[in-house]
């Protein structure tokens, strides 16, 4: 191998490694961020079908680890990159191309998976799964945090249920004598404290009688009543 063949080589494999150590970087970042970002890791417990059903934690909290570790994996892949290819050990890069191809295998088949059955990894928001889970599951005492990511969905999205407030008059949280004697939990009305942080987990309504009323006239004012949870594409 000529000298200016050898010198292209090392400047591709520089480049290459520079990009992953990049790469590497970014997606650690974005994963910090996104696993600090409480709300939306929140919201993603709202995403019931598929293997969601069965996870302890919501679904972006694995999917933050997942981005976290992937990007360690890249930056680690980059330093190992440099090593090899300054000792021109041959095994080196010979462990550093196969992690390349591994990845790059890996992150085909997800994305394949992704556009060709997201549900299985339940990224689509079923609408009957989320009422069924709304009135078996809101306010029961061993489902807080389900209960803190309907009450942060209504808040953020000023709507009452997932395709309207009847859904809590059969539910569990009213037959159960859950409710309080609430008609609608307070994260329906509109509140005082809308725009503030965490106001969901402290709702207080502009007036709570009115909202609570059963009759249309009385509450329509004082209660969200247009948009709804299904209608939403931001979970």
């Amino acid at each position: 191998m000529s000298v200016v063949t050898l010198g292209v080589s090392k400047a591709i494999l520089a480049l290459t490694n520079f990009l992953l150590l990049i790469c590497g970087f970014t997606l650690v970042t974005g994963g910090m961020l996104l696993l600090f970002d409480s709300d939306r890791i929140l919201l993603s417990r709202l995403l019931i079908s598929g293997v969601q059903a069965n996870l302890h934690y919501p679904l972006l909290y694995y999917a933050a680890i997942g981005i976290t570790i992937l990007g360690c994996i890249l930056a680690m892949t980059g330093v190992l990159g440099c090593w090899a290819s300054c000792i021109n050990s041959y095994w080196l890069l010979t462990i550093y191309f196969l992690i390349i191809i591994m990845v790059l295998i890996g992150e085909c088949v997800l994305f394949i998976t992704i556009w060709a059955w997201p549900n299985c990894l339940g990224l689509g928001l079923d609408s009957y799964e989320l009422t069924k889970a709304v009135q078996g599951n809101y306010g029961k005492e061993d489902q807080e945090e389900f209960t803190a990511a309907i009450d942060l969905a209504q808040t953020m999205f000023q709507c009452c249920g997932v395709e309207s407030a009847n859904e809590y008059d059969t539910s569990l949280w009213r037959l159960q004598t859950l409710s309080h004697s609430l008609a609608v939990p307070l994260t329906c009305c509109k509140l005082i404290n809308q725009n503030q942080t965490k106001s969901h987990l402290n709702p207080i309504p502009a007036n709570t009688t009115l909202c609570q009323a059963l009759e249309v006239s009385r509450h329509e004012r004082h209660r969200h009543l247009k948009v709804n949870i299904s209608d939403n594409n931001q979970l």
